[in-house]
């Protein structure tokens, strides 16, 4: 593992749809490529449904790099699933190659444990966390904006 990106807020700030903009950008860039795509129940999921949580993993052809990531981080237990798919190992249906997660981008929430547990994973690793801020917007095209502007900067990031 060598980064973990979380994205925090309160409940309903929108962190949910953010990381789901994110996956669907990630597929749409040539450049990533989807392992899996999952909801929390190991069922298959439609990756253009930004608000349905789901685990995804993708991996850059080029560097070797696989990216995980999961869209709950409300609750313990949520966390606990994001944290047990971070560290699972990932099959690429395409080569037959284990993978293992490089870089883990998981939600959280401001005021619970999530965040600690997203801390104590990071130092497991030896890792600092990387963190954006959802900010709740009452406007909806504000919300959008911030959206954008976290999806582009998590980008940024990977690489």
């Amino acid at each position: 593992m060598n980064k973990l990106i979380y994205l925090y807020g309160v409940s309903q700030a929108g962190k949910t749809p953010t990381l789901g903009q994110l996956i669907r950008k990630l597929n749409a860039t040539g450049i990533y490529r989807l392992i899996d795509c999952v909801s929390y129940d190991n069922s298959p999921v439609e990756i253009e449904n930004i608000c349905t949580d789901k685990l995804a993993v993708f991996l850059n052809d080029q560097t070797g790099i696989t990216i995980c990531i999961g869209t709950k981080g409300d609750g313990d237990r949520e966390i606990d699933d994001n944290i047990n798919w971070f560290e699972q190992t990932h099959i690429d249906r395409k080569t037959g190659r284990s993978l293992l997660c490089d870089i883990a981008i998981s939600a959280c929430h401001k005021k619970h444990n999530t965040k600690n547990k997203l801390d104590d994973f990071a130092e497991k690793y030896s890792i600092v966390p990387i963190q954006f801020e959802k900010i709740t917007k009452g406007d909806f095209k504000e919300a959008e904006k911030d959206t954008i502007k976290i999806v582009k900067e998590i980008i940024k990031v990977l690489d």
